[in-house]
């Protein structure tokens, strides 16, 4: 599975299958991500403006390449 949001012009994606639920996402953007109750990265309910450079930071700790980043021009820029 996978879902997908916009953020600032990037768009994040994330891959729950390759999900390992390491938390550095949640660390760096906690007003983005949260691990749900089978520890996968979701996005939270109502996440507010986080500096793109933070989200791109946060994306680029996944160990296992979870979450890709693309950016208003359609380049992939994380992983």
């Amino acid at each position: 599975m996978s879902a997908s949001r916009t953020f600032n012009g990037l768009t994040v994606d994330i891959n729950e299958d390759l999900c390992i639920g390491s938390g550095n996402c949640v660390s760096m953007a906690p007003d983005v991500f949260r691990l749900n109750e089978e520890s996968v990265v979701e996005f939270t309910d109502d996440p507010e403006g986080e500096d793109p450079d933070v989200i791109v930071e946060a994306c680029a700790l996944c160990p296992v390449d979870a979450l890709s980043v693309i950016d208003e021009q359609g380049e992939q820029i994380v992983p």
